[in-house]
């Protein structure tokens, strides 16, 4: 093969192999995307105002409680406005606050666990998914006046439209920067070579 020929060869090969590196860029786009939307997020990451907490609020039904999901916006200020309120939930409370808000809010639990940490702190981790399929996750220590959010999350069920759009747009992106090197390194070797081949004659 002569010399003038020979850069195209290297175009040639960037077309038969994008396919495939593609596929590569893709997936990995879709792992970081859904590891970084809808990962575990550490409270200071992002807008965390919005997790959830749960909250037991003195009523008279039986149990002597009703259970309610608050953004954590409004935890700081939630045992002033409703007295006799707490965040902490006792281990003979934990399958009754499952259950209630199971029923109220037509959710379904895939983790809910309470961790006692000390006689007046415990700590509570919930995830669960709710009619339209969005999932909620909330990580915090409570005690009875007072949360401490350590992580959150949210999975959106439209928002994996959004990850795909990413990985794609990425992968986009990557195939017009290898594609656009390969061509002007092409035509500058192949203008090189024939510049050379004018020279000899």
């Amino acid at each position: 093969m002569s010399k003038g020929r020979y850069p195209w060869t290297w175009l040639l090969t960037a077309i038969v192999v994008l396919p495939f590196t593609s596929y590569v860029v893709f997936w990995i786009s879709i792992h970081v995307g859904t590891r970084l939307i809808e990962g575990w997020s550490p409270a200071w990451f992002g807008d965390s105002s919005a997790a959830e907490i749960i909250v037991l609020v003195p009523d008279n039904s039986i149990e002597g409680f009703r259970p309610e999901l608050i953004p954590l916006a409004t935890a700081g200020d939630y045992p002033s406005m409703h007295p006799g309120s707490t965040f902490v939930i006792g281990s003979d409370q934990q399958n009754q606050v499952e259950e209630r808000l199971k029923t109220n809010l037509k959710i379904s639990w895939v983790t809910f666990e309470i961790t006692r940490l000390s006689d007046s702190q415990e700590q509570i981790n919930f995830y669960y998914m709710d009619q339209a399929d969005d999932c909620y996750g909330s990580r915090y220590r409570a005690s009875k006046d007072r949360v401490q959010l350590e992580r959150y999350r949210h999975v959106a069920d439209r928002g994996a439209m959004g990850i795909v759009l990413n990985a794609l747009l990425v992968t986009l992106a990557v195939n017009v920067v290898v594609l656009g090197y390969v061509v002007f390194r092409n035509i500058s070797l192949w203008r090189k070579n024939l510049r050379s081949r004018n020279a000899t004659h």
